[in-house]
């Protein structure tokens, strides 16, 4: 768990591979494009009939390129700070694409708190299923390493 915004306050984040749902005119139109990022704004208290606010970092940005059972797009997100030594903004997150191929870093386009959007930037394509992805200073000295698999 991470504070995405940059607020004080713990959020976390997760994944899902349908489409987000646009309401216009009072009808619900699916987009086109599946895959979609989202962070909760962890407050005390949360239930069902007080949920977790939601908000949209990054959607409709994630192709499903490759054929199975079951494809989809995108896979786990994993927020990070690229300096260890600097956790005065927001982190940025590493996201696996899964069946997108690509392995992706979202940046955030803002550092303001009330502006939670992020723009993904492919990072690597790898030509196959980008099923994982982990992060962390592997020799010490502070800085961060992107591992996909």
């Amino acid at each position: 768990m991470f504070d995405i915004n940059n607020d004080g306050k713990v959020d976390t984040i997760y994944t899902n591979n349908k489409p987000e749902i646009v309401v216009s005119n009072h009808q619900e139109e699916k987009e086109s494009i599946k895959g979609s990022l989202y962070a909760y704004e962890l407050t005390p208290g949360g239930s069902i009939s007080n949920p977790w606010t939601r908000h949209v970092l990054a959607t409709g940005q994630f192709h499903v390129l490759q054929k199975g059972i079951k494809a989809a797009a995108p896979g786990l997100p994993v927020a990070f700070y690229p300096d260890l030594k600097n956790r005065n903004t927001k982190p940025l997150v590493a996201l696996a694409g899964d069946a997108s191929r690509w392995a992706y870093i979202l940046v955030p386009r803002s550092e303001n708190p009330d502006n939670w959007e992020y723009e993904a930037v492919p990072f690597h394509n790898c030509e196959s299923t980008v099923g994982g992805i982990a992060v962390g200073d592997v020799d010490g000295n502070f800085g961060t390493y992107l591992i996909f698999r």
